[in-house]
C-alpha cells in the first residue's frame, strides 16, 4: 500500500523540527559562549542594580548574589568581584567574597593581582594602575575604584541611573504596547459578535498537501545544511547562511515544481496585495500591538519555566540571561554590523518565515483546525527550530500565534510579515541601544 504524500510529509517535518531542536540544544551545550557578549550582558545588569541602589541600596544589594551566577570564567569573576567590592556600602564580608571569587576563578594575572589590591584598599593603588584597571576592565574597573575615586563614583552613579531610567521607560512602553493591545483585542471581540469584523484568510484547496510538502522541503534542508554539519564538527559559518537561504528558495519553488500554477500559488500562501500594500503593513503594524498580550503571556510562562529549571536543576544551568546568536553580533560588531542584523532581522526573516511558517504550513493545518489550534500547532514547530532554547517555547509559540491571527485576519502575508519585522525590528534596536 502506497503512503500518502501528506503522511511522507508529516514524517519529515516531525523530524526535521526534532533534529534542530535537538541538534541546537546540543550545540548551546558544547560551543562556549562569548565572553564578550556575557560581559556586555552582565555590564547591563550592573549598572541596572547601581541605579536601584541609589533609591533603595537594600533591594539592590538582595539581588548582588544572582551576578555571581554568572561568573565562570576569569573575565566575568573580575567583572563580578568588582561589582561587589565597588558597591555602594561594600563592606568587610563582600570584599572578601570578591577575593574569593577572584581566587577560585582568576587566571593568576597580573590583572587579577592589580584588581586584588583595589578590592583591598582602592585607596592604595597608584595612578597609572588606576589607569591600567579602567582599560583592563573597562566600566568594571571604574566600579572598584569608585569608591576611592569621586570621578569613578560620578560616571558609575550617572551610568547606572541612566540604565534605570531606560530600562524604566522601556518598561513603561511595554505595559502602554500591551494595555492598548488588550483594548484591540476586545474591540476585535465586540465586532466579531456583532458580526462586523471580517477575516479574509481562505484556506488553501486542492493544493493544500503540495504546500505541506513545500514546508517539509524547507525544514529537512535546514536540518541537513545547517544543523547536521555542525554537529559532526564542522566549523563552516558561511554555510549557515546558504542554507538558510537554499532552503528558504526551495520551500517557495516547491509548489511550481510540483506543477501548482504560480497565481494560484501566491494566492494561496498570502503572496498578494491584499487590501491594497500600504494598507496591510499598517494593519500588520496595529496587529502587532493587538497581538502583544497573547505574546506577554506566552513570555510570562516561560519566565515561570525558566525559575522552575532554575530551582530544580542548580542556578548555575538557567542563570545567564536568555541569549540569541544576534547579541554576539550587536556587541562585538559596528553599526555596520547593526544595519546588516537589522536588515536581516527586518527584511529576510520575515519575509521567509512567514512565506513558510504562515504560508505554507498554517494553511493545511487550517483546513481541518480551528485557527487558535492551527496557529498554536504551527507556533511550536516555530520555536522549538529557534536558537533560544526548550524554556521559551511559550514565547516564541505565542508570538507565532499572533502572527497567525493577523494572517486570519488579513488573507494576505503582507500584514504578519510586517508585524514579524515590527516585533525583529524593535529588539535589535532595544539590544543595540541598550548594550552600547
Amino acid at each position: 500500500m502506497r503512503t500518502p504524500p501528506a503522511t511522507i510529509a508529516w514524517i519529515v517535518i516531525v523530524l526535521s523540527a526534532l533534529g534542530i531542536a535537538i541538534g541546537q540544544s546540543r550545540l548551546d551545550a558544547d560551543t562556549p559562549s562569548s565572553e564578550r557578549g556575557e560581559l556586555a550582558i552582565l555590564e547591563l545588569q550592573a549598572r541596572i542594580l547601581r541605579g536601584v541602589a541609589e533609591l533603595r541600596s537594600g533591594l539592590a544589594r538582595e539581588q548582588l548574589p544572582a551576578l555571581h551566577h554568572a561568573a565562570h570564567s576569569a573575565a566575568l569573576a573580575r567583572a563580578v568581584a568588582a561589582v561587589e567590592a565597588g558597591f555602594p556600602g561594600a563592606d568587610g564580608p563582600s570584599r572578601r567574597r570578591a577575593l574569593d571569587l577572584l581566587d577560585r576563578l582568576g587566571d593568576d594575572s597580573d590583572v587579577d593581582h592589580l584588581l586584588a589590591r583595589a578590592i583591598r584598599n582602592p585607596n592604595g593603588v597608584a595612578p597609572s594602575e588606576r589607569e591600567r584597571l579602567r582599560q583592563e576592565l573597562g566600566w568594571f574597573g571604574r566600579v572598584v575604584l569608585s569608591p576611592a575615586d569621586a570621578g569613578d563614583a560620578a560616571r558609575v552613579r550617572h551610568d547606572g541611573l541612566r540604565a534605570l531610567i531606560g530600562i524604566g521607560s522601556l518598561a513603561s512602553l511595554a505595559l502602554l504596547a500591551v494595555l492598548t493591545g488588550v483594548g484591540l483585542l476586545l474591540a476585535a471581540r465586540v465586532r466579531r459578535d456583532a458580526g462586523t469584523f471580517p477575516t479574509r484568510f481562505t484556506p488553501p484547496g486542492e493544493h493544500a498537501g503540495v504546500y505541506l510538502e513545500a514546508f517539509a522541503v524547507y525544514l529537512a534542508i535546514f536540518f541537513l545544511v545547517v544543523v547536521a554539519p555542525a554537529l559532526t564538527g564542522a566549523d563552516l559559518p558561511a554555510l549557515v547562511g546558504i542554507g538558510l537561504v537554499a532552503a528558504s528558495l526551495a520551500g517557495a519553488a516547491w509548489p511550481l515544481v510540483r506543477g501548482v500554477p504560480l497565481g494560484v500559488a501566491l494566492r494561496d500562501l498570502g503572496l498578494h496585495r491584499g487590501a491594497g500594500v500600504a494598507r496591510e503593513l499598517v494593519a500588520g503594524a496595529v496587529g502587532y500591538v493587538a497581538i502583544l498580550p497573547v505574546f506577554a503571556v506566552g513570555f510570562a510562562i516561560s519566565l515561570g519555566a525558566v525559575a522552575v529549571a532554575d530551582r530544580l536543576g542548580g542556578a548555575e544551568d538557567t542563570s545567564a540571561p536568555i541569549s540569541h546568536p544576534i547579541v554576539e553580533m550587536l556587541v562585538a560588531g559596528d553599526a555596520t554590523v547593526a544595519l546588516m542584523v537589522l536588515l536581516l532581522a527586518s527584511g529576510f526573516a520575515p519575509f521567509f518565515e512567514e512565506l513558510m511558517f504562515r504560508g505554507a504550513l498554517y494553511g493545511p493545518l487550517r483546513r481541518s483546525l480551528g485557527p487558535i489550534a492551527a496557529g498554536l500547532a504551527s507556533g511550536v514547530v516555530f520555536a522549538a527550530i529557534h536558537p533560544q532554547g526548550w524554556l521559551m517555547i511559550p514565547a516564541l509559540a505565542s508570538l507565532a500565534l499572533g502572527f497567525a491571527l493577523v494572517r486570519e485576519w488579513r488573507g494576505s502575508l503582507l500584514a504578519p510579515m510586517a508585524a514579524h519585522a515590527v516585533h525583529n525590528g524593535v529588539l535589535v534596536i532595544v539590544l543595540w541601544t541598550a548594550l552600547r
